[in-house]
């Protein structure tokens, strides 16, 4: 079959929006047309100009739809695309249409381009549920730095960061997110039932000194009589009382609904089987939130009431912000428990998957479809009224294999979470723009266009066809960091591959 695209056009310029302090690149007069030697080669050329000066990042993507998505693999060109692309009129980039896109042929054909300032790629990806978490302080100054993090499609940050910081609260930094990523969401990092001790010096009227104020008299302790206490420089709150729970969601409500800096939901850190007390911390005495003398774990009463208290938080929130309101849900609660997880809206999975499965082979548990808690199933657990549901994969854990040089090289947790999202539909791969987990996003990204049917599993081996290639996952050792040897495929060219010591491309 000639590899042809008839009518190509290329009229469409897209570039991320910037903040306003900042000149955004200007992309114009796109053209696109294919050579006629039977290459299937295809020029694009635009003109390139940015008053701010330097360089930029170009990224050029192609529909083969006219336009309704971008999902056609582009990926192979030279020229005038990738980093350091100087400014100027009649920039030239050229794409091997053929190489990428065997056997395609048609007559509605585009392709766009994108420009940043920053050095990021805006190249199409699959699968198309990608998450940050960014808990940390930020510069929310930094152009460059917004542009990163609105890369995501589900974005959580710690909120009070920013009702807190009256020049942070003057720039509109959701809506900064939302002009470069409309499709965006962008949640609140809350803690659901303790409080900071570090809040009693922030600034009286802010929202974290008035949540540490507010809730002074729930703080919960020991069966010893011990200030209970599940991370340094933290205490938990007594969920059990009803103002308590009162409490924590109106503070929420109300700077919510007062700041300019409105989101689309929380992530609830986190909600566990039962208040969990690490070696490492120093409390002395068994968790007793009902004071009643009977450790947590000895009284069922109370194991109900903490449950219960968790429902009513979930339901209360819901209630005072709509049925369109996200919650995410930290902690194995929600990954063991179906009829909790359909009161929420996604599922988070902590050093995954670690931390909820059987070792050694936890990623075979993963995946079993015969357990009725594996991701197969948990993945639907949830509610889809607010666009769910949002099963999050995060690992902060460091990993490196040998690659067949002998060198060490740095394990992405991502690329194998990529393999996951792509297999298990509502999977999203956890990245952190700041360095603290140990990916970003991956360095082969890949477009596959949206599959055409559910994966098959045929014992260790598992397939998913997609409109542009294919994933093909073979289960080894089952256990993490190493647990299954994967290849995508786009259009007949392996992408990426991976089966230790190799690594390809």
């Amino acid at each position: 079959m000639n590899r042809i695209l008839r009518n190509l056009a290329a009229l469409i310029a897209i570039v991320p929006a910037a903040a306003s302090w900042a000149a955004n690149p200007v992309v114009s007069n796109v053209a696109a047309s294919q050579r006629t030697d039977g290459s299937g080669l295809v020029d694009v050329t635009y003109d390139l100009a940015d008053t701010d000066g330097g360089k930029c990042t170009i990224s050029i993507n192609a529909s083969g739809d006219g336009g309704l998505t971008w999902y056609l693999p582009c990926l192979t060109h030279t020229g005038d695309v990738g980093d350091d692309v100087v400014l100027g009129m009649g920039k030239h980039a050229v794409w091997d249409f053929g190489h990428d896109n065997a056997g395609w042929s048609g007559d509605d054909f585009q392709v766009q381009v994108i420009a940043s300032d920053y050095g990021f790629s805006h190249q199409a990806y699959s699968p198309h549920t990608y998450a940050a978490h960014h808990w940390g302080p930020s510069n929310w100054a930094d152009p460059s730095f917004i542009e990163k993090i609105s890369r995501a499609d589900l974005l959580t940050i710690t909120s009070h960061q920013i009702w807190d910081n009256g020049s942070a609260e003057a720039l509109l930094v959701v809506d900064l997110i939302k002009d470069n990523n409309p499709d965006c969401k962008v949640l609140s990092y809350i803690t659901s039932e303790s409080v900071l001790l570090e809040w009693a010096d922030d600034t009286p009227g802010s929202y974290s000194r008035n949540l540490y104020d507010q809730l002074l008299p729930y703080w919960s302790y020991t069966t010893t009589g011990d200030t209970l206490s599940n991370w340094p420089g933290v205490v938990v709150l007594n969920i059990l009382d009803e103002t308590c729970r009162q409490l924590i969601i109106s503070n929420y409500v109300d700077y919510h609904n007062q700041s300019t800096t409105r989101l689309d939901g929380v992530f609830w850190d986190y909600y566990a089987d039962y208040v969990w007390i690490p070696d490492f911390v120093d409390c002395e005495g068994d968790v007793d939130l009902d004071q009643d003398g009977i450790p947590m774990l000895q009284d069922p009463d109370e194991l109900d009431a903490y449950y219960a208290a968790q429902e009513d938080i979930i339901l209360s929130m819901r209630s005072a912000m709509g049925n369109d309101f996200i919650q995410v849900c930290n902690g194995v609660r929600a990954q063991r428990d179906s009829v909790f997880a359909a009161l929420i809206d996604g599922i988070n999975y902590e050093i995954f998957p670690t931390m909820r499965f059987v070792e050694p082979d936890e990623m075979r548990d993963a995946f079993n479809v015969e357990t009725y808690y594996s991701l197969w199933h948990s993945s639907n657990w949830c509610r889809v009224d607010a666009g769910g549901p949002y099963v999050l994969l995060e690992n902060i854990q460091q990993y490196v294999y040998f690659d067949y040089l002998g060198v060490p090289t740095k394990l992405d947790s991502g690329d194998i979470f990529r393999v996951i999202g792509l297999l298990i539909d509502n999977i999203y791969p956890v990245w952190d723009s700041i360095g603290i987990h140990n990916w970003d996003w991956p360095d082969v990204l890949v477009s596959l266009g949206e599959p055409l049917g559910p994966s098959v599993i045929d014992g260790e081996i598992y397939t998913r066809e997609f409109t542009y290639g294919d994933v093909w996952m073979e289960m080894v050792s089952g256990e993490w960091p190493n647990p299954f040897r994967y290849r995508i495929t786009v259009n007949g060219n392996i992408v990426e591959e991976f089966d230790l010591p190799y690594h390809f491309p």
